[in-house]
């Protein structure tokens, strides 16, 4: 979906790393940086999932930022510059954030700035989560798992109240 609303569809070339894609639709052929691009999805053949982008505001103009969770709060990533090609699916190859709210944050400020927010609006869930499953919210790892569990909580709290 490019920035205006607009859907277009035809097959992506998407170079890892780079904030820009090549779209190829019929005969045609367009490149449109991730200004000029809302969202993006595409299978990955060789990873064997689909993958999905959105671009956001970032430190540098518009980037694109992979889709690792979707809820409320989301959890995004950008491969590094220097990431391994060998690998390129490996955890230490990419910056991980969260975007909540219209912020983006990276997630190894998650303890401080994320996790008690969600403390906040779910306490003895939350709590309850992290200490059954023993987790430290100061790891990747466990504020992974916690942002799961709340966007979980979330959803399951919106069919209620939709039922009602």
């Amino acid at each position: 979906m490019l920035a205006d609303e607009e859907v277009m569809t035809g097959s992506i070339y998407y170079p890892r790393g780079f904030d820009l894609i090549s779209l190829q639709s019929g005969s045609q052929q367009v490149f449109l940086n991730a200004s000029k691009v809302q969202q993006f999805r595409y299978f990955d053949s060789t990873a064997r999932i689909n993958r999905r982008f959105v671009s956001l505001a970032g430190r540098r103009g518009h980037e694109f930022f992979e889709v690792v969770e979707m809820g409320k709060v989301m959890v995004l990533r950008k491969l590094k510059r220097y990431a391994n090609t060998q690998h390129p699916d490996e955890v230490e190859s990419y910056h991980y954030f969260t975007w909540t709210n219209g912020n983006l944050r990276p997630l190894i400020r998650f303890r401080n700035q994320v996790y008690p927010r969600l403390v906040e609006e779910h306490p003895d869930e939350i709590r309850q989560y992290v200490r059954h499953e023993r987790l430290n919210p100061s790891t990747m790892r466990a504020a992974l798992l916690i942002i799961h569990e709340y966007n979980r909580i979330q959803f399951a709290a919106q069919e209620i109240h939709a039922r009602n």
